[in-house]
């Protein structure tokens, strides 16, 4: 081993590891999804991560989970991660496909009224989406919006290269403040009083492994970093295309699913509060004192900062999973407590998602290694000393890698704008970083 650090015991089960928990979903939603990665040849990673999201925003702030003094609302800052040409993309739009349609038929609605009443207010019947905005948009979306609003961006670091345009700071600010759903105050329509607004904000987009440390690294001091969610899968190879198209059946049924979400306490300004069940309280302790342990014995600040926020998002993934549950059954009893299986459920996608992360963040690039590659870089010199091109190759020719391969990987590990294992000293020599 060329470094050491001092680390608890993993939270995240080895069964749990890069395995997406479809399993966790009602059987209906289950079936959807696998359909829809199947016939679309994107991994069912992405879609899955996709699909929660848009549940999540479906859902906006029509129901919060209190567990002692502490509240939490169903939203996520989520990004799918993935190389160029890995089809991020065609998951996002499938999964959001529905509640975008439904915001421009209620957007056209709005306008034929203000037409007729003009003094009278409209409102949206699910969390706004806005997929070109500002801050000062997003605050004006949010005041109008009680349910909620999406940010939901295809290329997320154009959201986050736009931050602080303006006013130094003021921007990630902001966004640090809503995420844990910060009050607003609004002035009522041809009224002296005001209200005060609790928020609800979800992000979502794609973005490539080079962006994302580009623009999301250089505001991990803040601790904004700290807030997203990653999907990114290990080993995800670009499937062949094919002429198959979703199930119309099938495609009907996800957007019945949406629907039901979005109508549930379809009100805007209703907002039903729930508790966990002692079973599913006590699930949820568990991992979270699990957690707490490892952030007491941990010397890496960034994941102590990390596990912090997924001590949240246990919560918020136990109220998604409950609400999902609601919309596929037949009996919707809507202030029934959030029981055992959404919490096994939370339980699994916080070990997921931290995985995810933790391969990003918390990780050095060498820990994860496998196969060939690793072995490659256990026989080469120790930190702080050095080797050549040749006695590299003559390390992998021995494994049977092909030479191109080899120096490829070589350069790709030491590029000088972002190497994650080796230096390039000079010509032809290197050392493990």
């Amino acid at each position: 081993m060329k470094k050491s650090f001092t680390k608890a015991e993993s939270l995240i089960q080895e069964e749990y590891k890069s395995k997406v928990p479809v399993e966790i979903l009602p059987e209906k939603l289950q079936n959807i999804i696998k359909h829809y990665s199947s016939i679309s040849k994107y991994p069912i990673d992405y879609f899955f991560s996709a699909v929660i999201s848009a549940c999540s925003s479906a859902i906006g702030r029509s129901y919060i989970l209190k567990t002692g003094n502490y509240t939490v609302n169903a939203s996520l800052w989520l990004v799918i991660v993935g190389q160029p040409g890995l089809n991020k993309t065609a998951p996002l739009n499938h999964a959001y496909e529905y509640l975008i349609e439904k915001q421009r038929t209620v957007l056209e609605e709005n306008k034929k009224h203000r037409k007729i009443n003009p003094d009278k207010e409209t409102k949206t019947i699910h969390s706004s989406i806005l997929s070109d905005t500002t801050p000062e948009a997003v605050m004006v979306s949010l005041a109008n919006n009680p349910r909620g609003v999406t940010i939901f961006m295809d290329e997320i670091a154009g959201f986050v290269a736009s931050f602080n345009r303006y006013h130094s700071g003021a921007d990630e600010q902001m966004y640090l403040s809503l995420f844990n759903g910060s009050s607003i105050i609004r002035n009522r329509l041809n009224a002296e009083d005001t209200i005060t607004i609790n928020t609800f904000l979800t992000i979502v987009g794609t973005t490539q492994p080079s962006i994302l440390n580009k623009y999301f690294s250089s505001k991990a001091e803040s601790g904004f970093f700290d807030r997203w969610l990653l999907c990114y899968p290990e080993h995800i190879k670009k499937k062949y295309p094919s002429d198959e198209r979703i199930d119309k059946a099938i495609e009907n049924q996800y957007k019945s699913i949406i629907e039901t979400l979005c109508c549930l306490n379809a009100n805007g300004l209703v907002t039903t509060e729930l508790s966990y069940s002692q079973e599913a309280f006590d699930i949820i302790n568990h991992w979270q004192k699990q957690a707490i342990d490892r952030q007491n014995n941990t010397e890496n600040d960034v994941e102590r900062a990390i596990l912090s926020k997924f001590e949240i998002y246990v919560h918020r993934f136990a109220l998604i999973l409950h609400i999902i549950e609601i919309s596929c059954s037949d009996y919707k009893n809507n202030s029934e407590a959030v029981g055992i299986k959404s919490a096994k459920g939370a339980v699994q996608m916080a070990n997921y998602f931290y995985s995810m992360v933790e391969k990003v963040r918390v990780k050095e690039p060498s820990e994860l290694l496998q196969g060939y590659w690793k072995s490659v870089y256990d026989v080469l010199p120790n930190l702080g000393e050095t080797f050549t091109t040749s006695h590299f190759i003559s390390i992998t020719n021995s494994m049977e890698i092909p030479i191109a391969t080899a120096k490829r990987w070589l350069r790709k590990n030491s590029d000088k704008n972002e190497p994650l294992l080796f230096v390039k000293i000079s010509h032809g020599i290197y050392s493990v970083l």
